[in-house]
């Protein structure tokens, strides 16, 4: 058996372009070793589903790239890289998926993933979260 970590070393060496089936591999091997917690594994795997389908090559008609559907120009990246690049693409995910949580709590989350923290259903969870923190 071959350790997620000699993967996750290859796969940056090797990156572009992975073969599909490799990137959601690397994918999901990078969220298992960044994220020591479980219950943000399982929310990671259902987010890259739920967006993509845990596809490398998809686009949103609002830019959003790669199997998490982040907007690169937001994140300092290229919509190429986040297809192309399955550690770099990850690592941008967990980053903005962690952000959101800071920023709207774990129950505004997904709303602060998908509209934005700043849009005005983030403003709207970082309110209510707010709130109930006091």
């Amino acid at each position: 058996m071959i350790p997620a970590s000699l993967l996750l070393v290859l796969a940056w060496q090797f990156a572009p372009p992975l073969p599909a089936t490799a990137h959601k591999v690397v994918a999901a091997g990078t969220v298992m070793i960044v994220s020591g917690d479980r219950g943000e594994v399982r929310r990671l795997f259902a987010l890259a589903h739920r967006e993509s389908r845990w596809t490398p090559g998809a686009r949103s008609d609002a830019g959003a790239c790669g199997v998490w559907q982040v907007v690169g120009k937001w994140q300092g990246t290229t919509c190429k890289a986040l297809r192309e690049n399955a550690v770099h693409s990850t690592l941008t995910a967990i980053r903005v998926w962690r952000a959101a949580g800071r920023a709207c709590g774990r129950a505004g989350q997904w709303t602060c993933w998908s509209t934005g923290h700043y849009s005005k259903a983030g403003r709207e969870a970082r309110r209510l979260y707010n709130e109930r923190r006091w």
